[in-house]
């Protein structure tokens, strides 16, 4: 089995641990979204990369869940995996630091039961360089009772659209 399999059902774990009788195993039976549900998390999510873009960290935290998990993956220059609203805090702080100027702007947000991906478009000019990186990635969150409770990044869409669930699209 795929590691992205062993991830999944690892955080899955960690919630279903702390959140007993909430079921989130990816067979487990997924309910549609409330109405209005979908728009309020995409708000909250646009909010959040808002903040990214400003600097602002103390706004980042707004929609997190104390219990949180963020996990970045190998390759990324934070890689790693974080828990808790100050250590996630910390996380985003230390990579948004590393830029001298640029954006992370949302590009598309997709949903499937409680899981949304964010396609991202990054173009940041760090500091000490004179370079631009530019790239599309996406992020993929978890939403319980209004607050952001797991916080994954995707090197590939195509790999934020199997966590979700959700059935191939043209991936850009």
């Amino acid at each position: 089995m795929s590691n992205d399999f062993w991830k999944d059902k690892w955080l899955n774990d960690q919630f279903n641990q702390r959140n007993p009788g909430q079921a989130n195993h990816p067979d487990a039976q997924r309910e549609s979204p409330p109405p209005g549900r979908i728009s309020t998390e995409v708000e909250a999510l646009k909010q959040f990369f808002a903040a990214i873009n400003r600097n602002d960290m103390q706004t980042i935290t707004k929609d997190l869940d104390p219990q949180i998990v963020r996990v970045e993956p190998e390759g990324f220059p934070t890689a790693g995996t974080y828990r808790g609203i100050a250590e996630v805090q910390e996380h985003v702080t230390k990579g948004r630091g590393t830029w001298a100027e640029g954006t992370c702007e949302p590009e598309k947000f997709l949903a499937n039961g409680d899981k949304l991906v964010v396609y991202l478009h990054v173009r940041v000019r760090l500091k000490d360089s004179t370079d631009w990186v530019d790239g599309r990635f996406a992020d993929g969150f978890v939403f319980r009772n209004g607050k952001i409770t797991q916080y994954l990044t995707f090197g590939e869409r195509a790999e934020a659209l199997r966590w979700a669930g959700i059935e191939d699209q043209q991936v850009t």
